[in-house]
């Protein structure tokens, strides 16, 4: 069990700002957070820390997409039982492509959850993983001078973003990256990639809360560590995904791709 004197103020403000940064920048928190660990003499990070930053992102999603979180609400409290053709709804389509992505994300992470989990004592590993993200990233170049694209995510489309959402799930692997990146590259316009890849983390960011809620016996940190963790992550997460979105939308998702590969080729030589 984890020393609760173990996180001061200091460390959960730094794994919170961490957390909130590289959750939404495509550069893998999970990978960041690893191999900040293994720095900081953590290990990993404490349930309780990460139980706090996972809700703090989760709230930095549904306040920067609010108006498309509220739409979805109000579209299956109301709507949807008052169409006679809610299937031509943009918002049926959206939410079935989100329920086809949440769909194979789970039966992709399920089977491997212990094979994942692992990863985050192998920091050499973890940074293998950066440099498949910088790789994804900069494939996205092959996208860079068009502007246009599909403006909705077909059903296919989702279940291969799904798909890469799990994998995701290998720390070093970032979630925002590989899921945009992958959107772009089946023809996404570049808003709707961003938009479908961060209503797409709702769903995954509560469901890595909710497992580490599973494993969660006490409270292993003092309130101001808490409270701290969770301010810095939120406040941080929102800035980093209004900045990506804006990085997207420009076609520069491929600038983090130098940052990735030499995190990972750090990781591999000196860890």
């Amino acid at each position: 069990m984890a020393d609760p004197a173990a996180i001061t103020v200091g460390k959960a403000a730094l794994l919170g700002s961490i957390q909130g940064l590289t959750e939404f920048l495509p550069v893998s928190s999970s990978g960041h957070l690893a191999l900040a660990g293994h720095v900081l003499g953590t290990r990993q990070s404490d349930i309780t820390l990460e139980i706090l930053v996972h809700l703090a992102t989760l709230l930095a999603v549904v306040v920067y997409y609010w108006r498309d979180v509220a739409a979805l609400v109000r579209f299956w409290l109301i709507t949807v039982w008052r169409s006679a053709d809610r299937m031509a709804d943009p918002l049926m389509r959206l939410s079935l492509a989100l329920v086809m992505g949440t769909i194979v994300t789970v039966a992709v992470v399920f089977p491997l959850k212990d094979t994942l989990e692992s990863v985050f004592d192998m920091p050499r590993v973890v940074g293998l993983m950066l440099l498949v993200t910088a790789l994804l990233l900069a494939l996205t170049l092959l996208r860079r001078g068009e502007s246009q694209g599909n403006p909705e995510i077909g059903v296919l489309a989702a279940a291969l973003i799904g798909l890469v959402q799990g994998l995701a799930a290998t720390p070093g692997i970032s979630r925002s990256g590989s899921t945009i990146a992958m959107a772009l590259l089946l023809g996404i316009a570049r808003p709707e990639a961003a938009r479908f890849s961060f209503l797409l983390s709702v769903p995954a960011i509560l469901g890595a809360a909710l497992l580490k809620i599973r494993d969660f016996e006490e409270v292993t940190l003092g309130a101001a560590p808490m409270a701290v963790a969770f301010v810095t992550s939120a406040v941080v997460g929102f800035l980093a995904l209004w900045a990506l979105v804006g990085f997207v939308r420009r076609g520069r998702l491929a600038w983090f791709a130098p940052y990735c590969a030499a995190v990972g080729l750090a990781a591999i030589l000196f860890a």
